[in-house]
This record gives C-alpha cells, structure tokens and sequence, in this order.
C-alpha cells in the first residue's frame, strides 16, 4: 500500500505540471495567431487599395483618350467639302459647318474668285477639307513671299506666291516647319513614296503633338489610315501602298 501511495502521489504531480504547461502553449500559441491575423489583413487591405487605385487610374486615361480620339474627322474626300466665298474669305468648309460672314455684303468680285479658287480645287487633306496648295517648293518666281499673321502661310499659285491663308486650309504645305506650334501640329502623309506634309488646328486635349491614340482617327483616313507616333506630329502611311 505504502508503494501505491507513493505512484499515486507521482503520478497527480505529472498530471498537474502537464496542465499547466498545456495552458502556457494555449495562451502563447492565441498571441501569435492574433498578430499574424492582424498583419495579414493590413497587408491585404494595403494591397485592394493599391489594386483599386490602378484601375481607377488606368480608367480615367483611358475615358480622356476615348473623348479626343472621338473627335471625327472633318471628311474622308473632296466631296464632303464645300466653297464659302465672300468679299472677305474664300475658305473650304466641311459638312455642315457654316460660313462666316465679313460683313461686307457687296464686292466687285468675291474672294475665291479674286484668287482663282474654285470647286475644283477643294481636297481632303489628314481628315481636313482643304482649297489651297501651299507648298513653296513649287514656286519658281523671283517675287518674295508675302509677310503672313500668325498661323497663316502664303498660297501658291502658278509657281508664285498666292494669298496669306490659314496654314489649316493648304492640301500640302513644304515641311512640318510650317505649321505653327501654337495653332497647329503637323501630319505627314505617307503614300508609297510620296509624302505629303498638312497642318491641322489643335484637338482640345491632345496636345501640341498627340499621339495616334489620341488623334489618329481623326487624321489617318481613307489610304493612309496607319497611323504612326512621331516627335513632331504624326505620320499616316498607306500600309497598300508600299
């Protein structure tokens, strides 16, 4: 009996000391799960913000390039474009789009007649109608060009210097150095090996130069309807024409 008691009382102290170790690896095992749960949904909550902000980012560029690229080009031939003359003007007009009136309702003779325009010489050039050649390469004269305003260039006409017109309205002018920055960016039109230089009025966000996602549908149409980035301004290459 005195053996028993002995085991007995052995036997109660493992009991004792086992639970309470058992109860220290509970209470520190509950500290560690709670910190790691803790730092992991920091880091998870850290993470969906970031994602979040990306697309929401990616979205808004996206929708500002969705609105400019929006903007249709003014014609994709000669025929969606119209003459206005006055005694002040002679302009080409494309679909729609209404003439200016100078004021001046009575003239010996109108402006594109004065100037030797007429219907014929309308033309879509980069998406935009056109009456004018302004390329200054053709002029064989020994007159010197006329002293234009601001976003204007001379026309030529029968190897001479012409009228100072809108850059805007020439079919062709020589280089991209004749399209004034702060009116104008510059799209070159590539048709085999022909290439073409045009000045086109600025596109409301897009910049001084835009890029093809920006502008190209609005520029790059009929044959040259590849658009290509560029430092300067864009280039539309006709991709049957090589």
């Amino acid at each position: 009996m005195r053996r028993l008691g002995n085991w007995w009382w052995l036997g109660a102290a493992f009991a004792v000391f086992g639970i309470s170790a058992c109860g220290d690896d509970s209470g520190t095992h509950d500290v560690v799960d709670t910190v790691d749960v803790a730092d992991f949904d920091g880091g998870a909550d850290a993470d969906a913000d970031a994602d979040a902000d990306v697309p929401a980012e990616a979205e808004a560029e996206a929708g500002a390039d969705a609105d400019a690229s929006s903007v249709p080009p003014e014609c994709t031939a000669a025929t969606d474009c119209t003459l206005h003359t006055d005694c002040c003007d002679c302009l080409a007009l494309g679909p729609d789009e209404p003439g200016t009136s100078c004021g001046i309702v009575e003239c010996f003779v109108d402006t594109c007649s004065g100037r030797g325009i007429s219907s014929s010489d309308l033309a879509c050039s980069a998406g935009r109608c056109t009456a004018y050649d302004c390329d200054d390469s053709s002029v064989v004269c020994a007159a010197p060009p006329p002293a234009c305003g601001a976003g204007e260039v001379p026309a030529v006409r029968g190897g001479c210097w012409g009228a100072c017109v809108p850059a805007s309205q020439c079919a062709t002018v020589r280089d991209c150095a004749a399209c004034d920055p702060a009116h104008y960016f510059c799209v070159r039109a590539s048709m085999g090996f022909a290439i073409t230089a045009h000045c086109v009025e600025r596109i409301d966000g897009c910049g001084a130069v835009p890029t093809c996602a920006c502008a190209g549908s609005s520029v790059c149409v009929g044959l040259s309807d590849l658009c290509i980035d560029g430092t300067d301004g864009l280039t539309c290459e006709c991709p049957m024409c090589v």
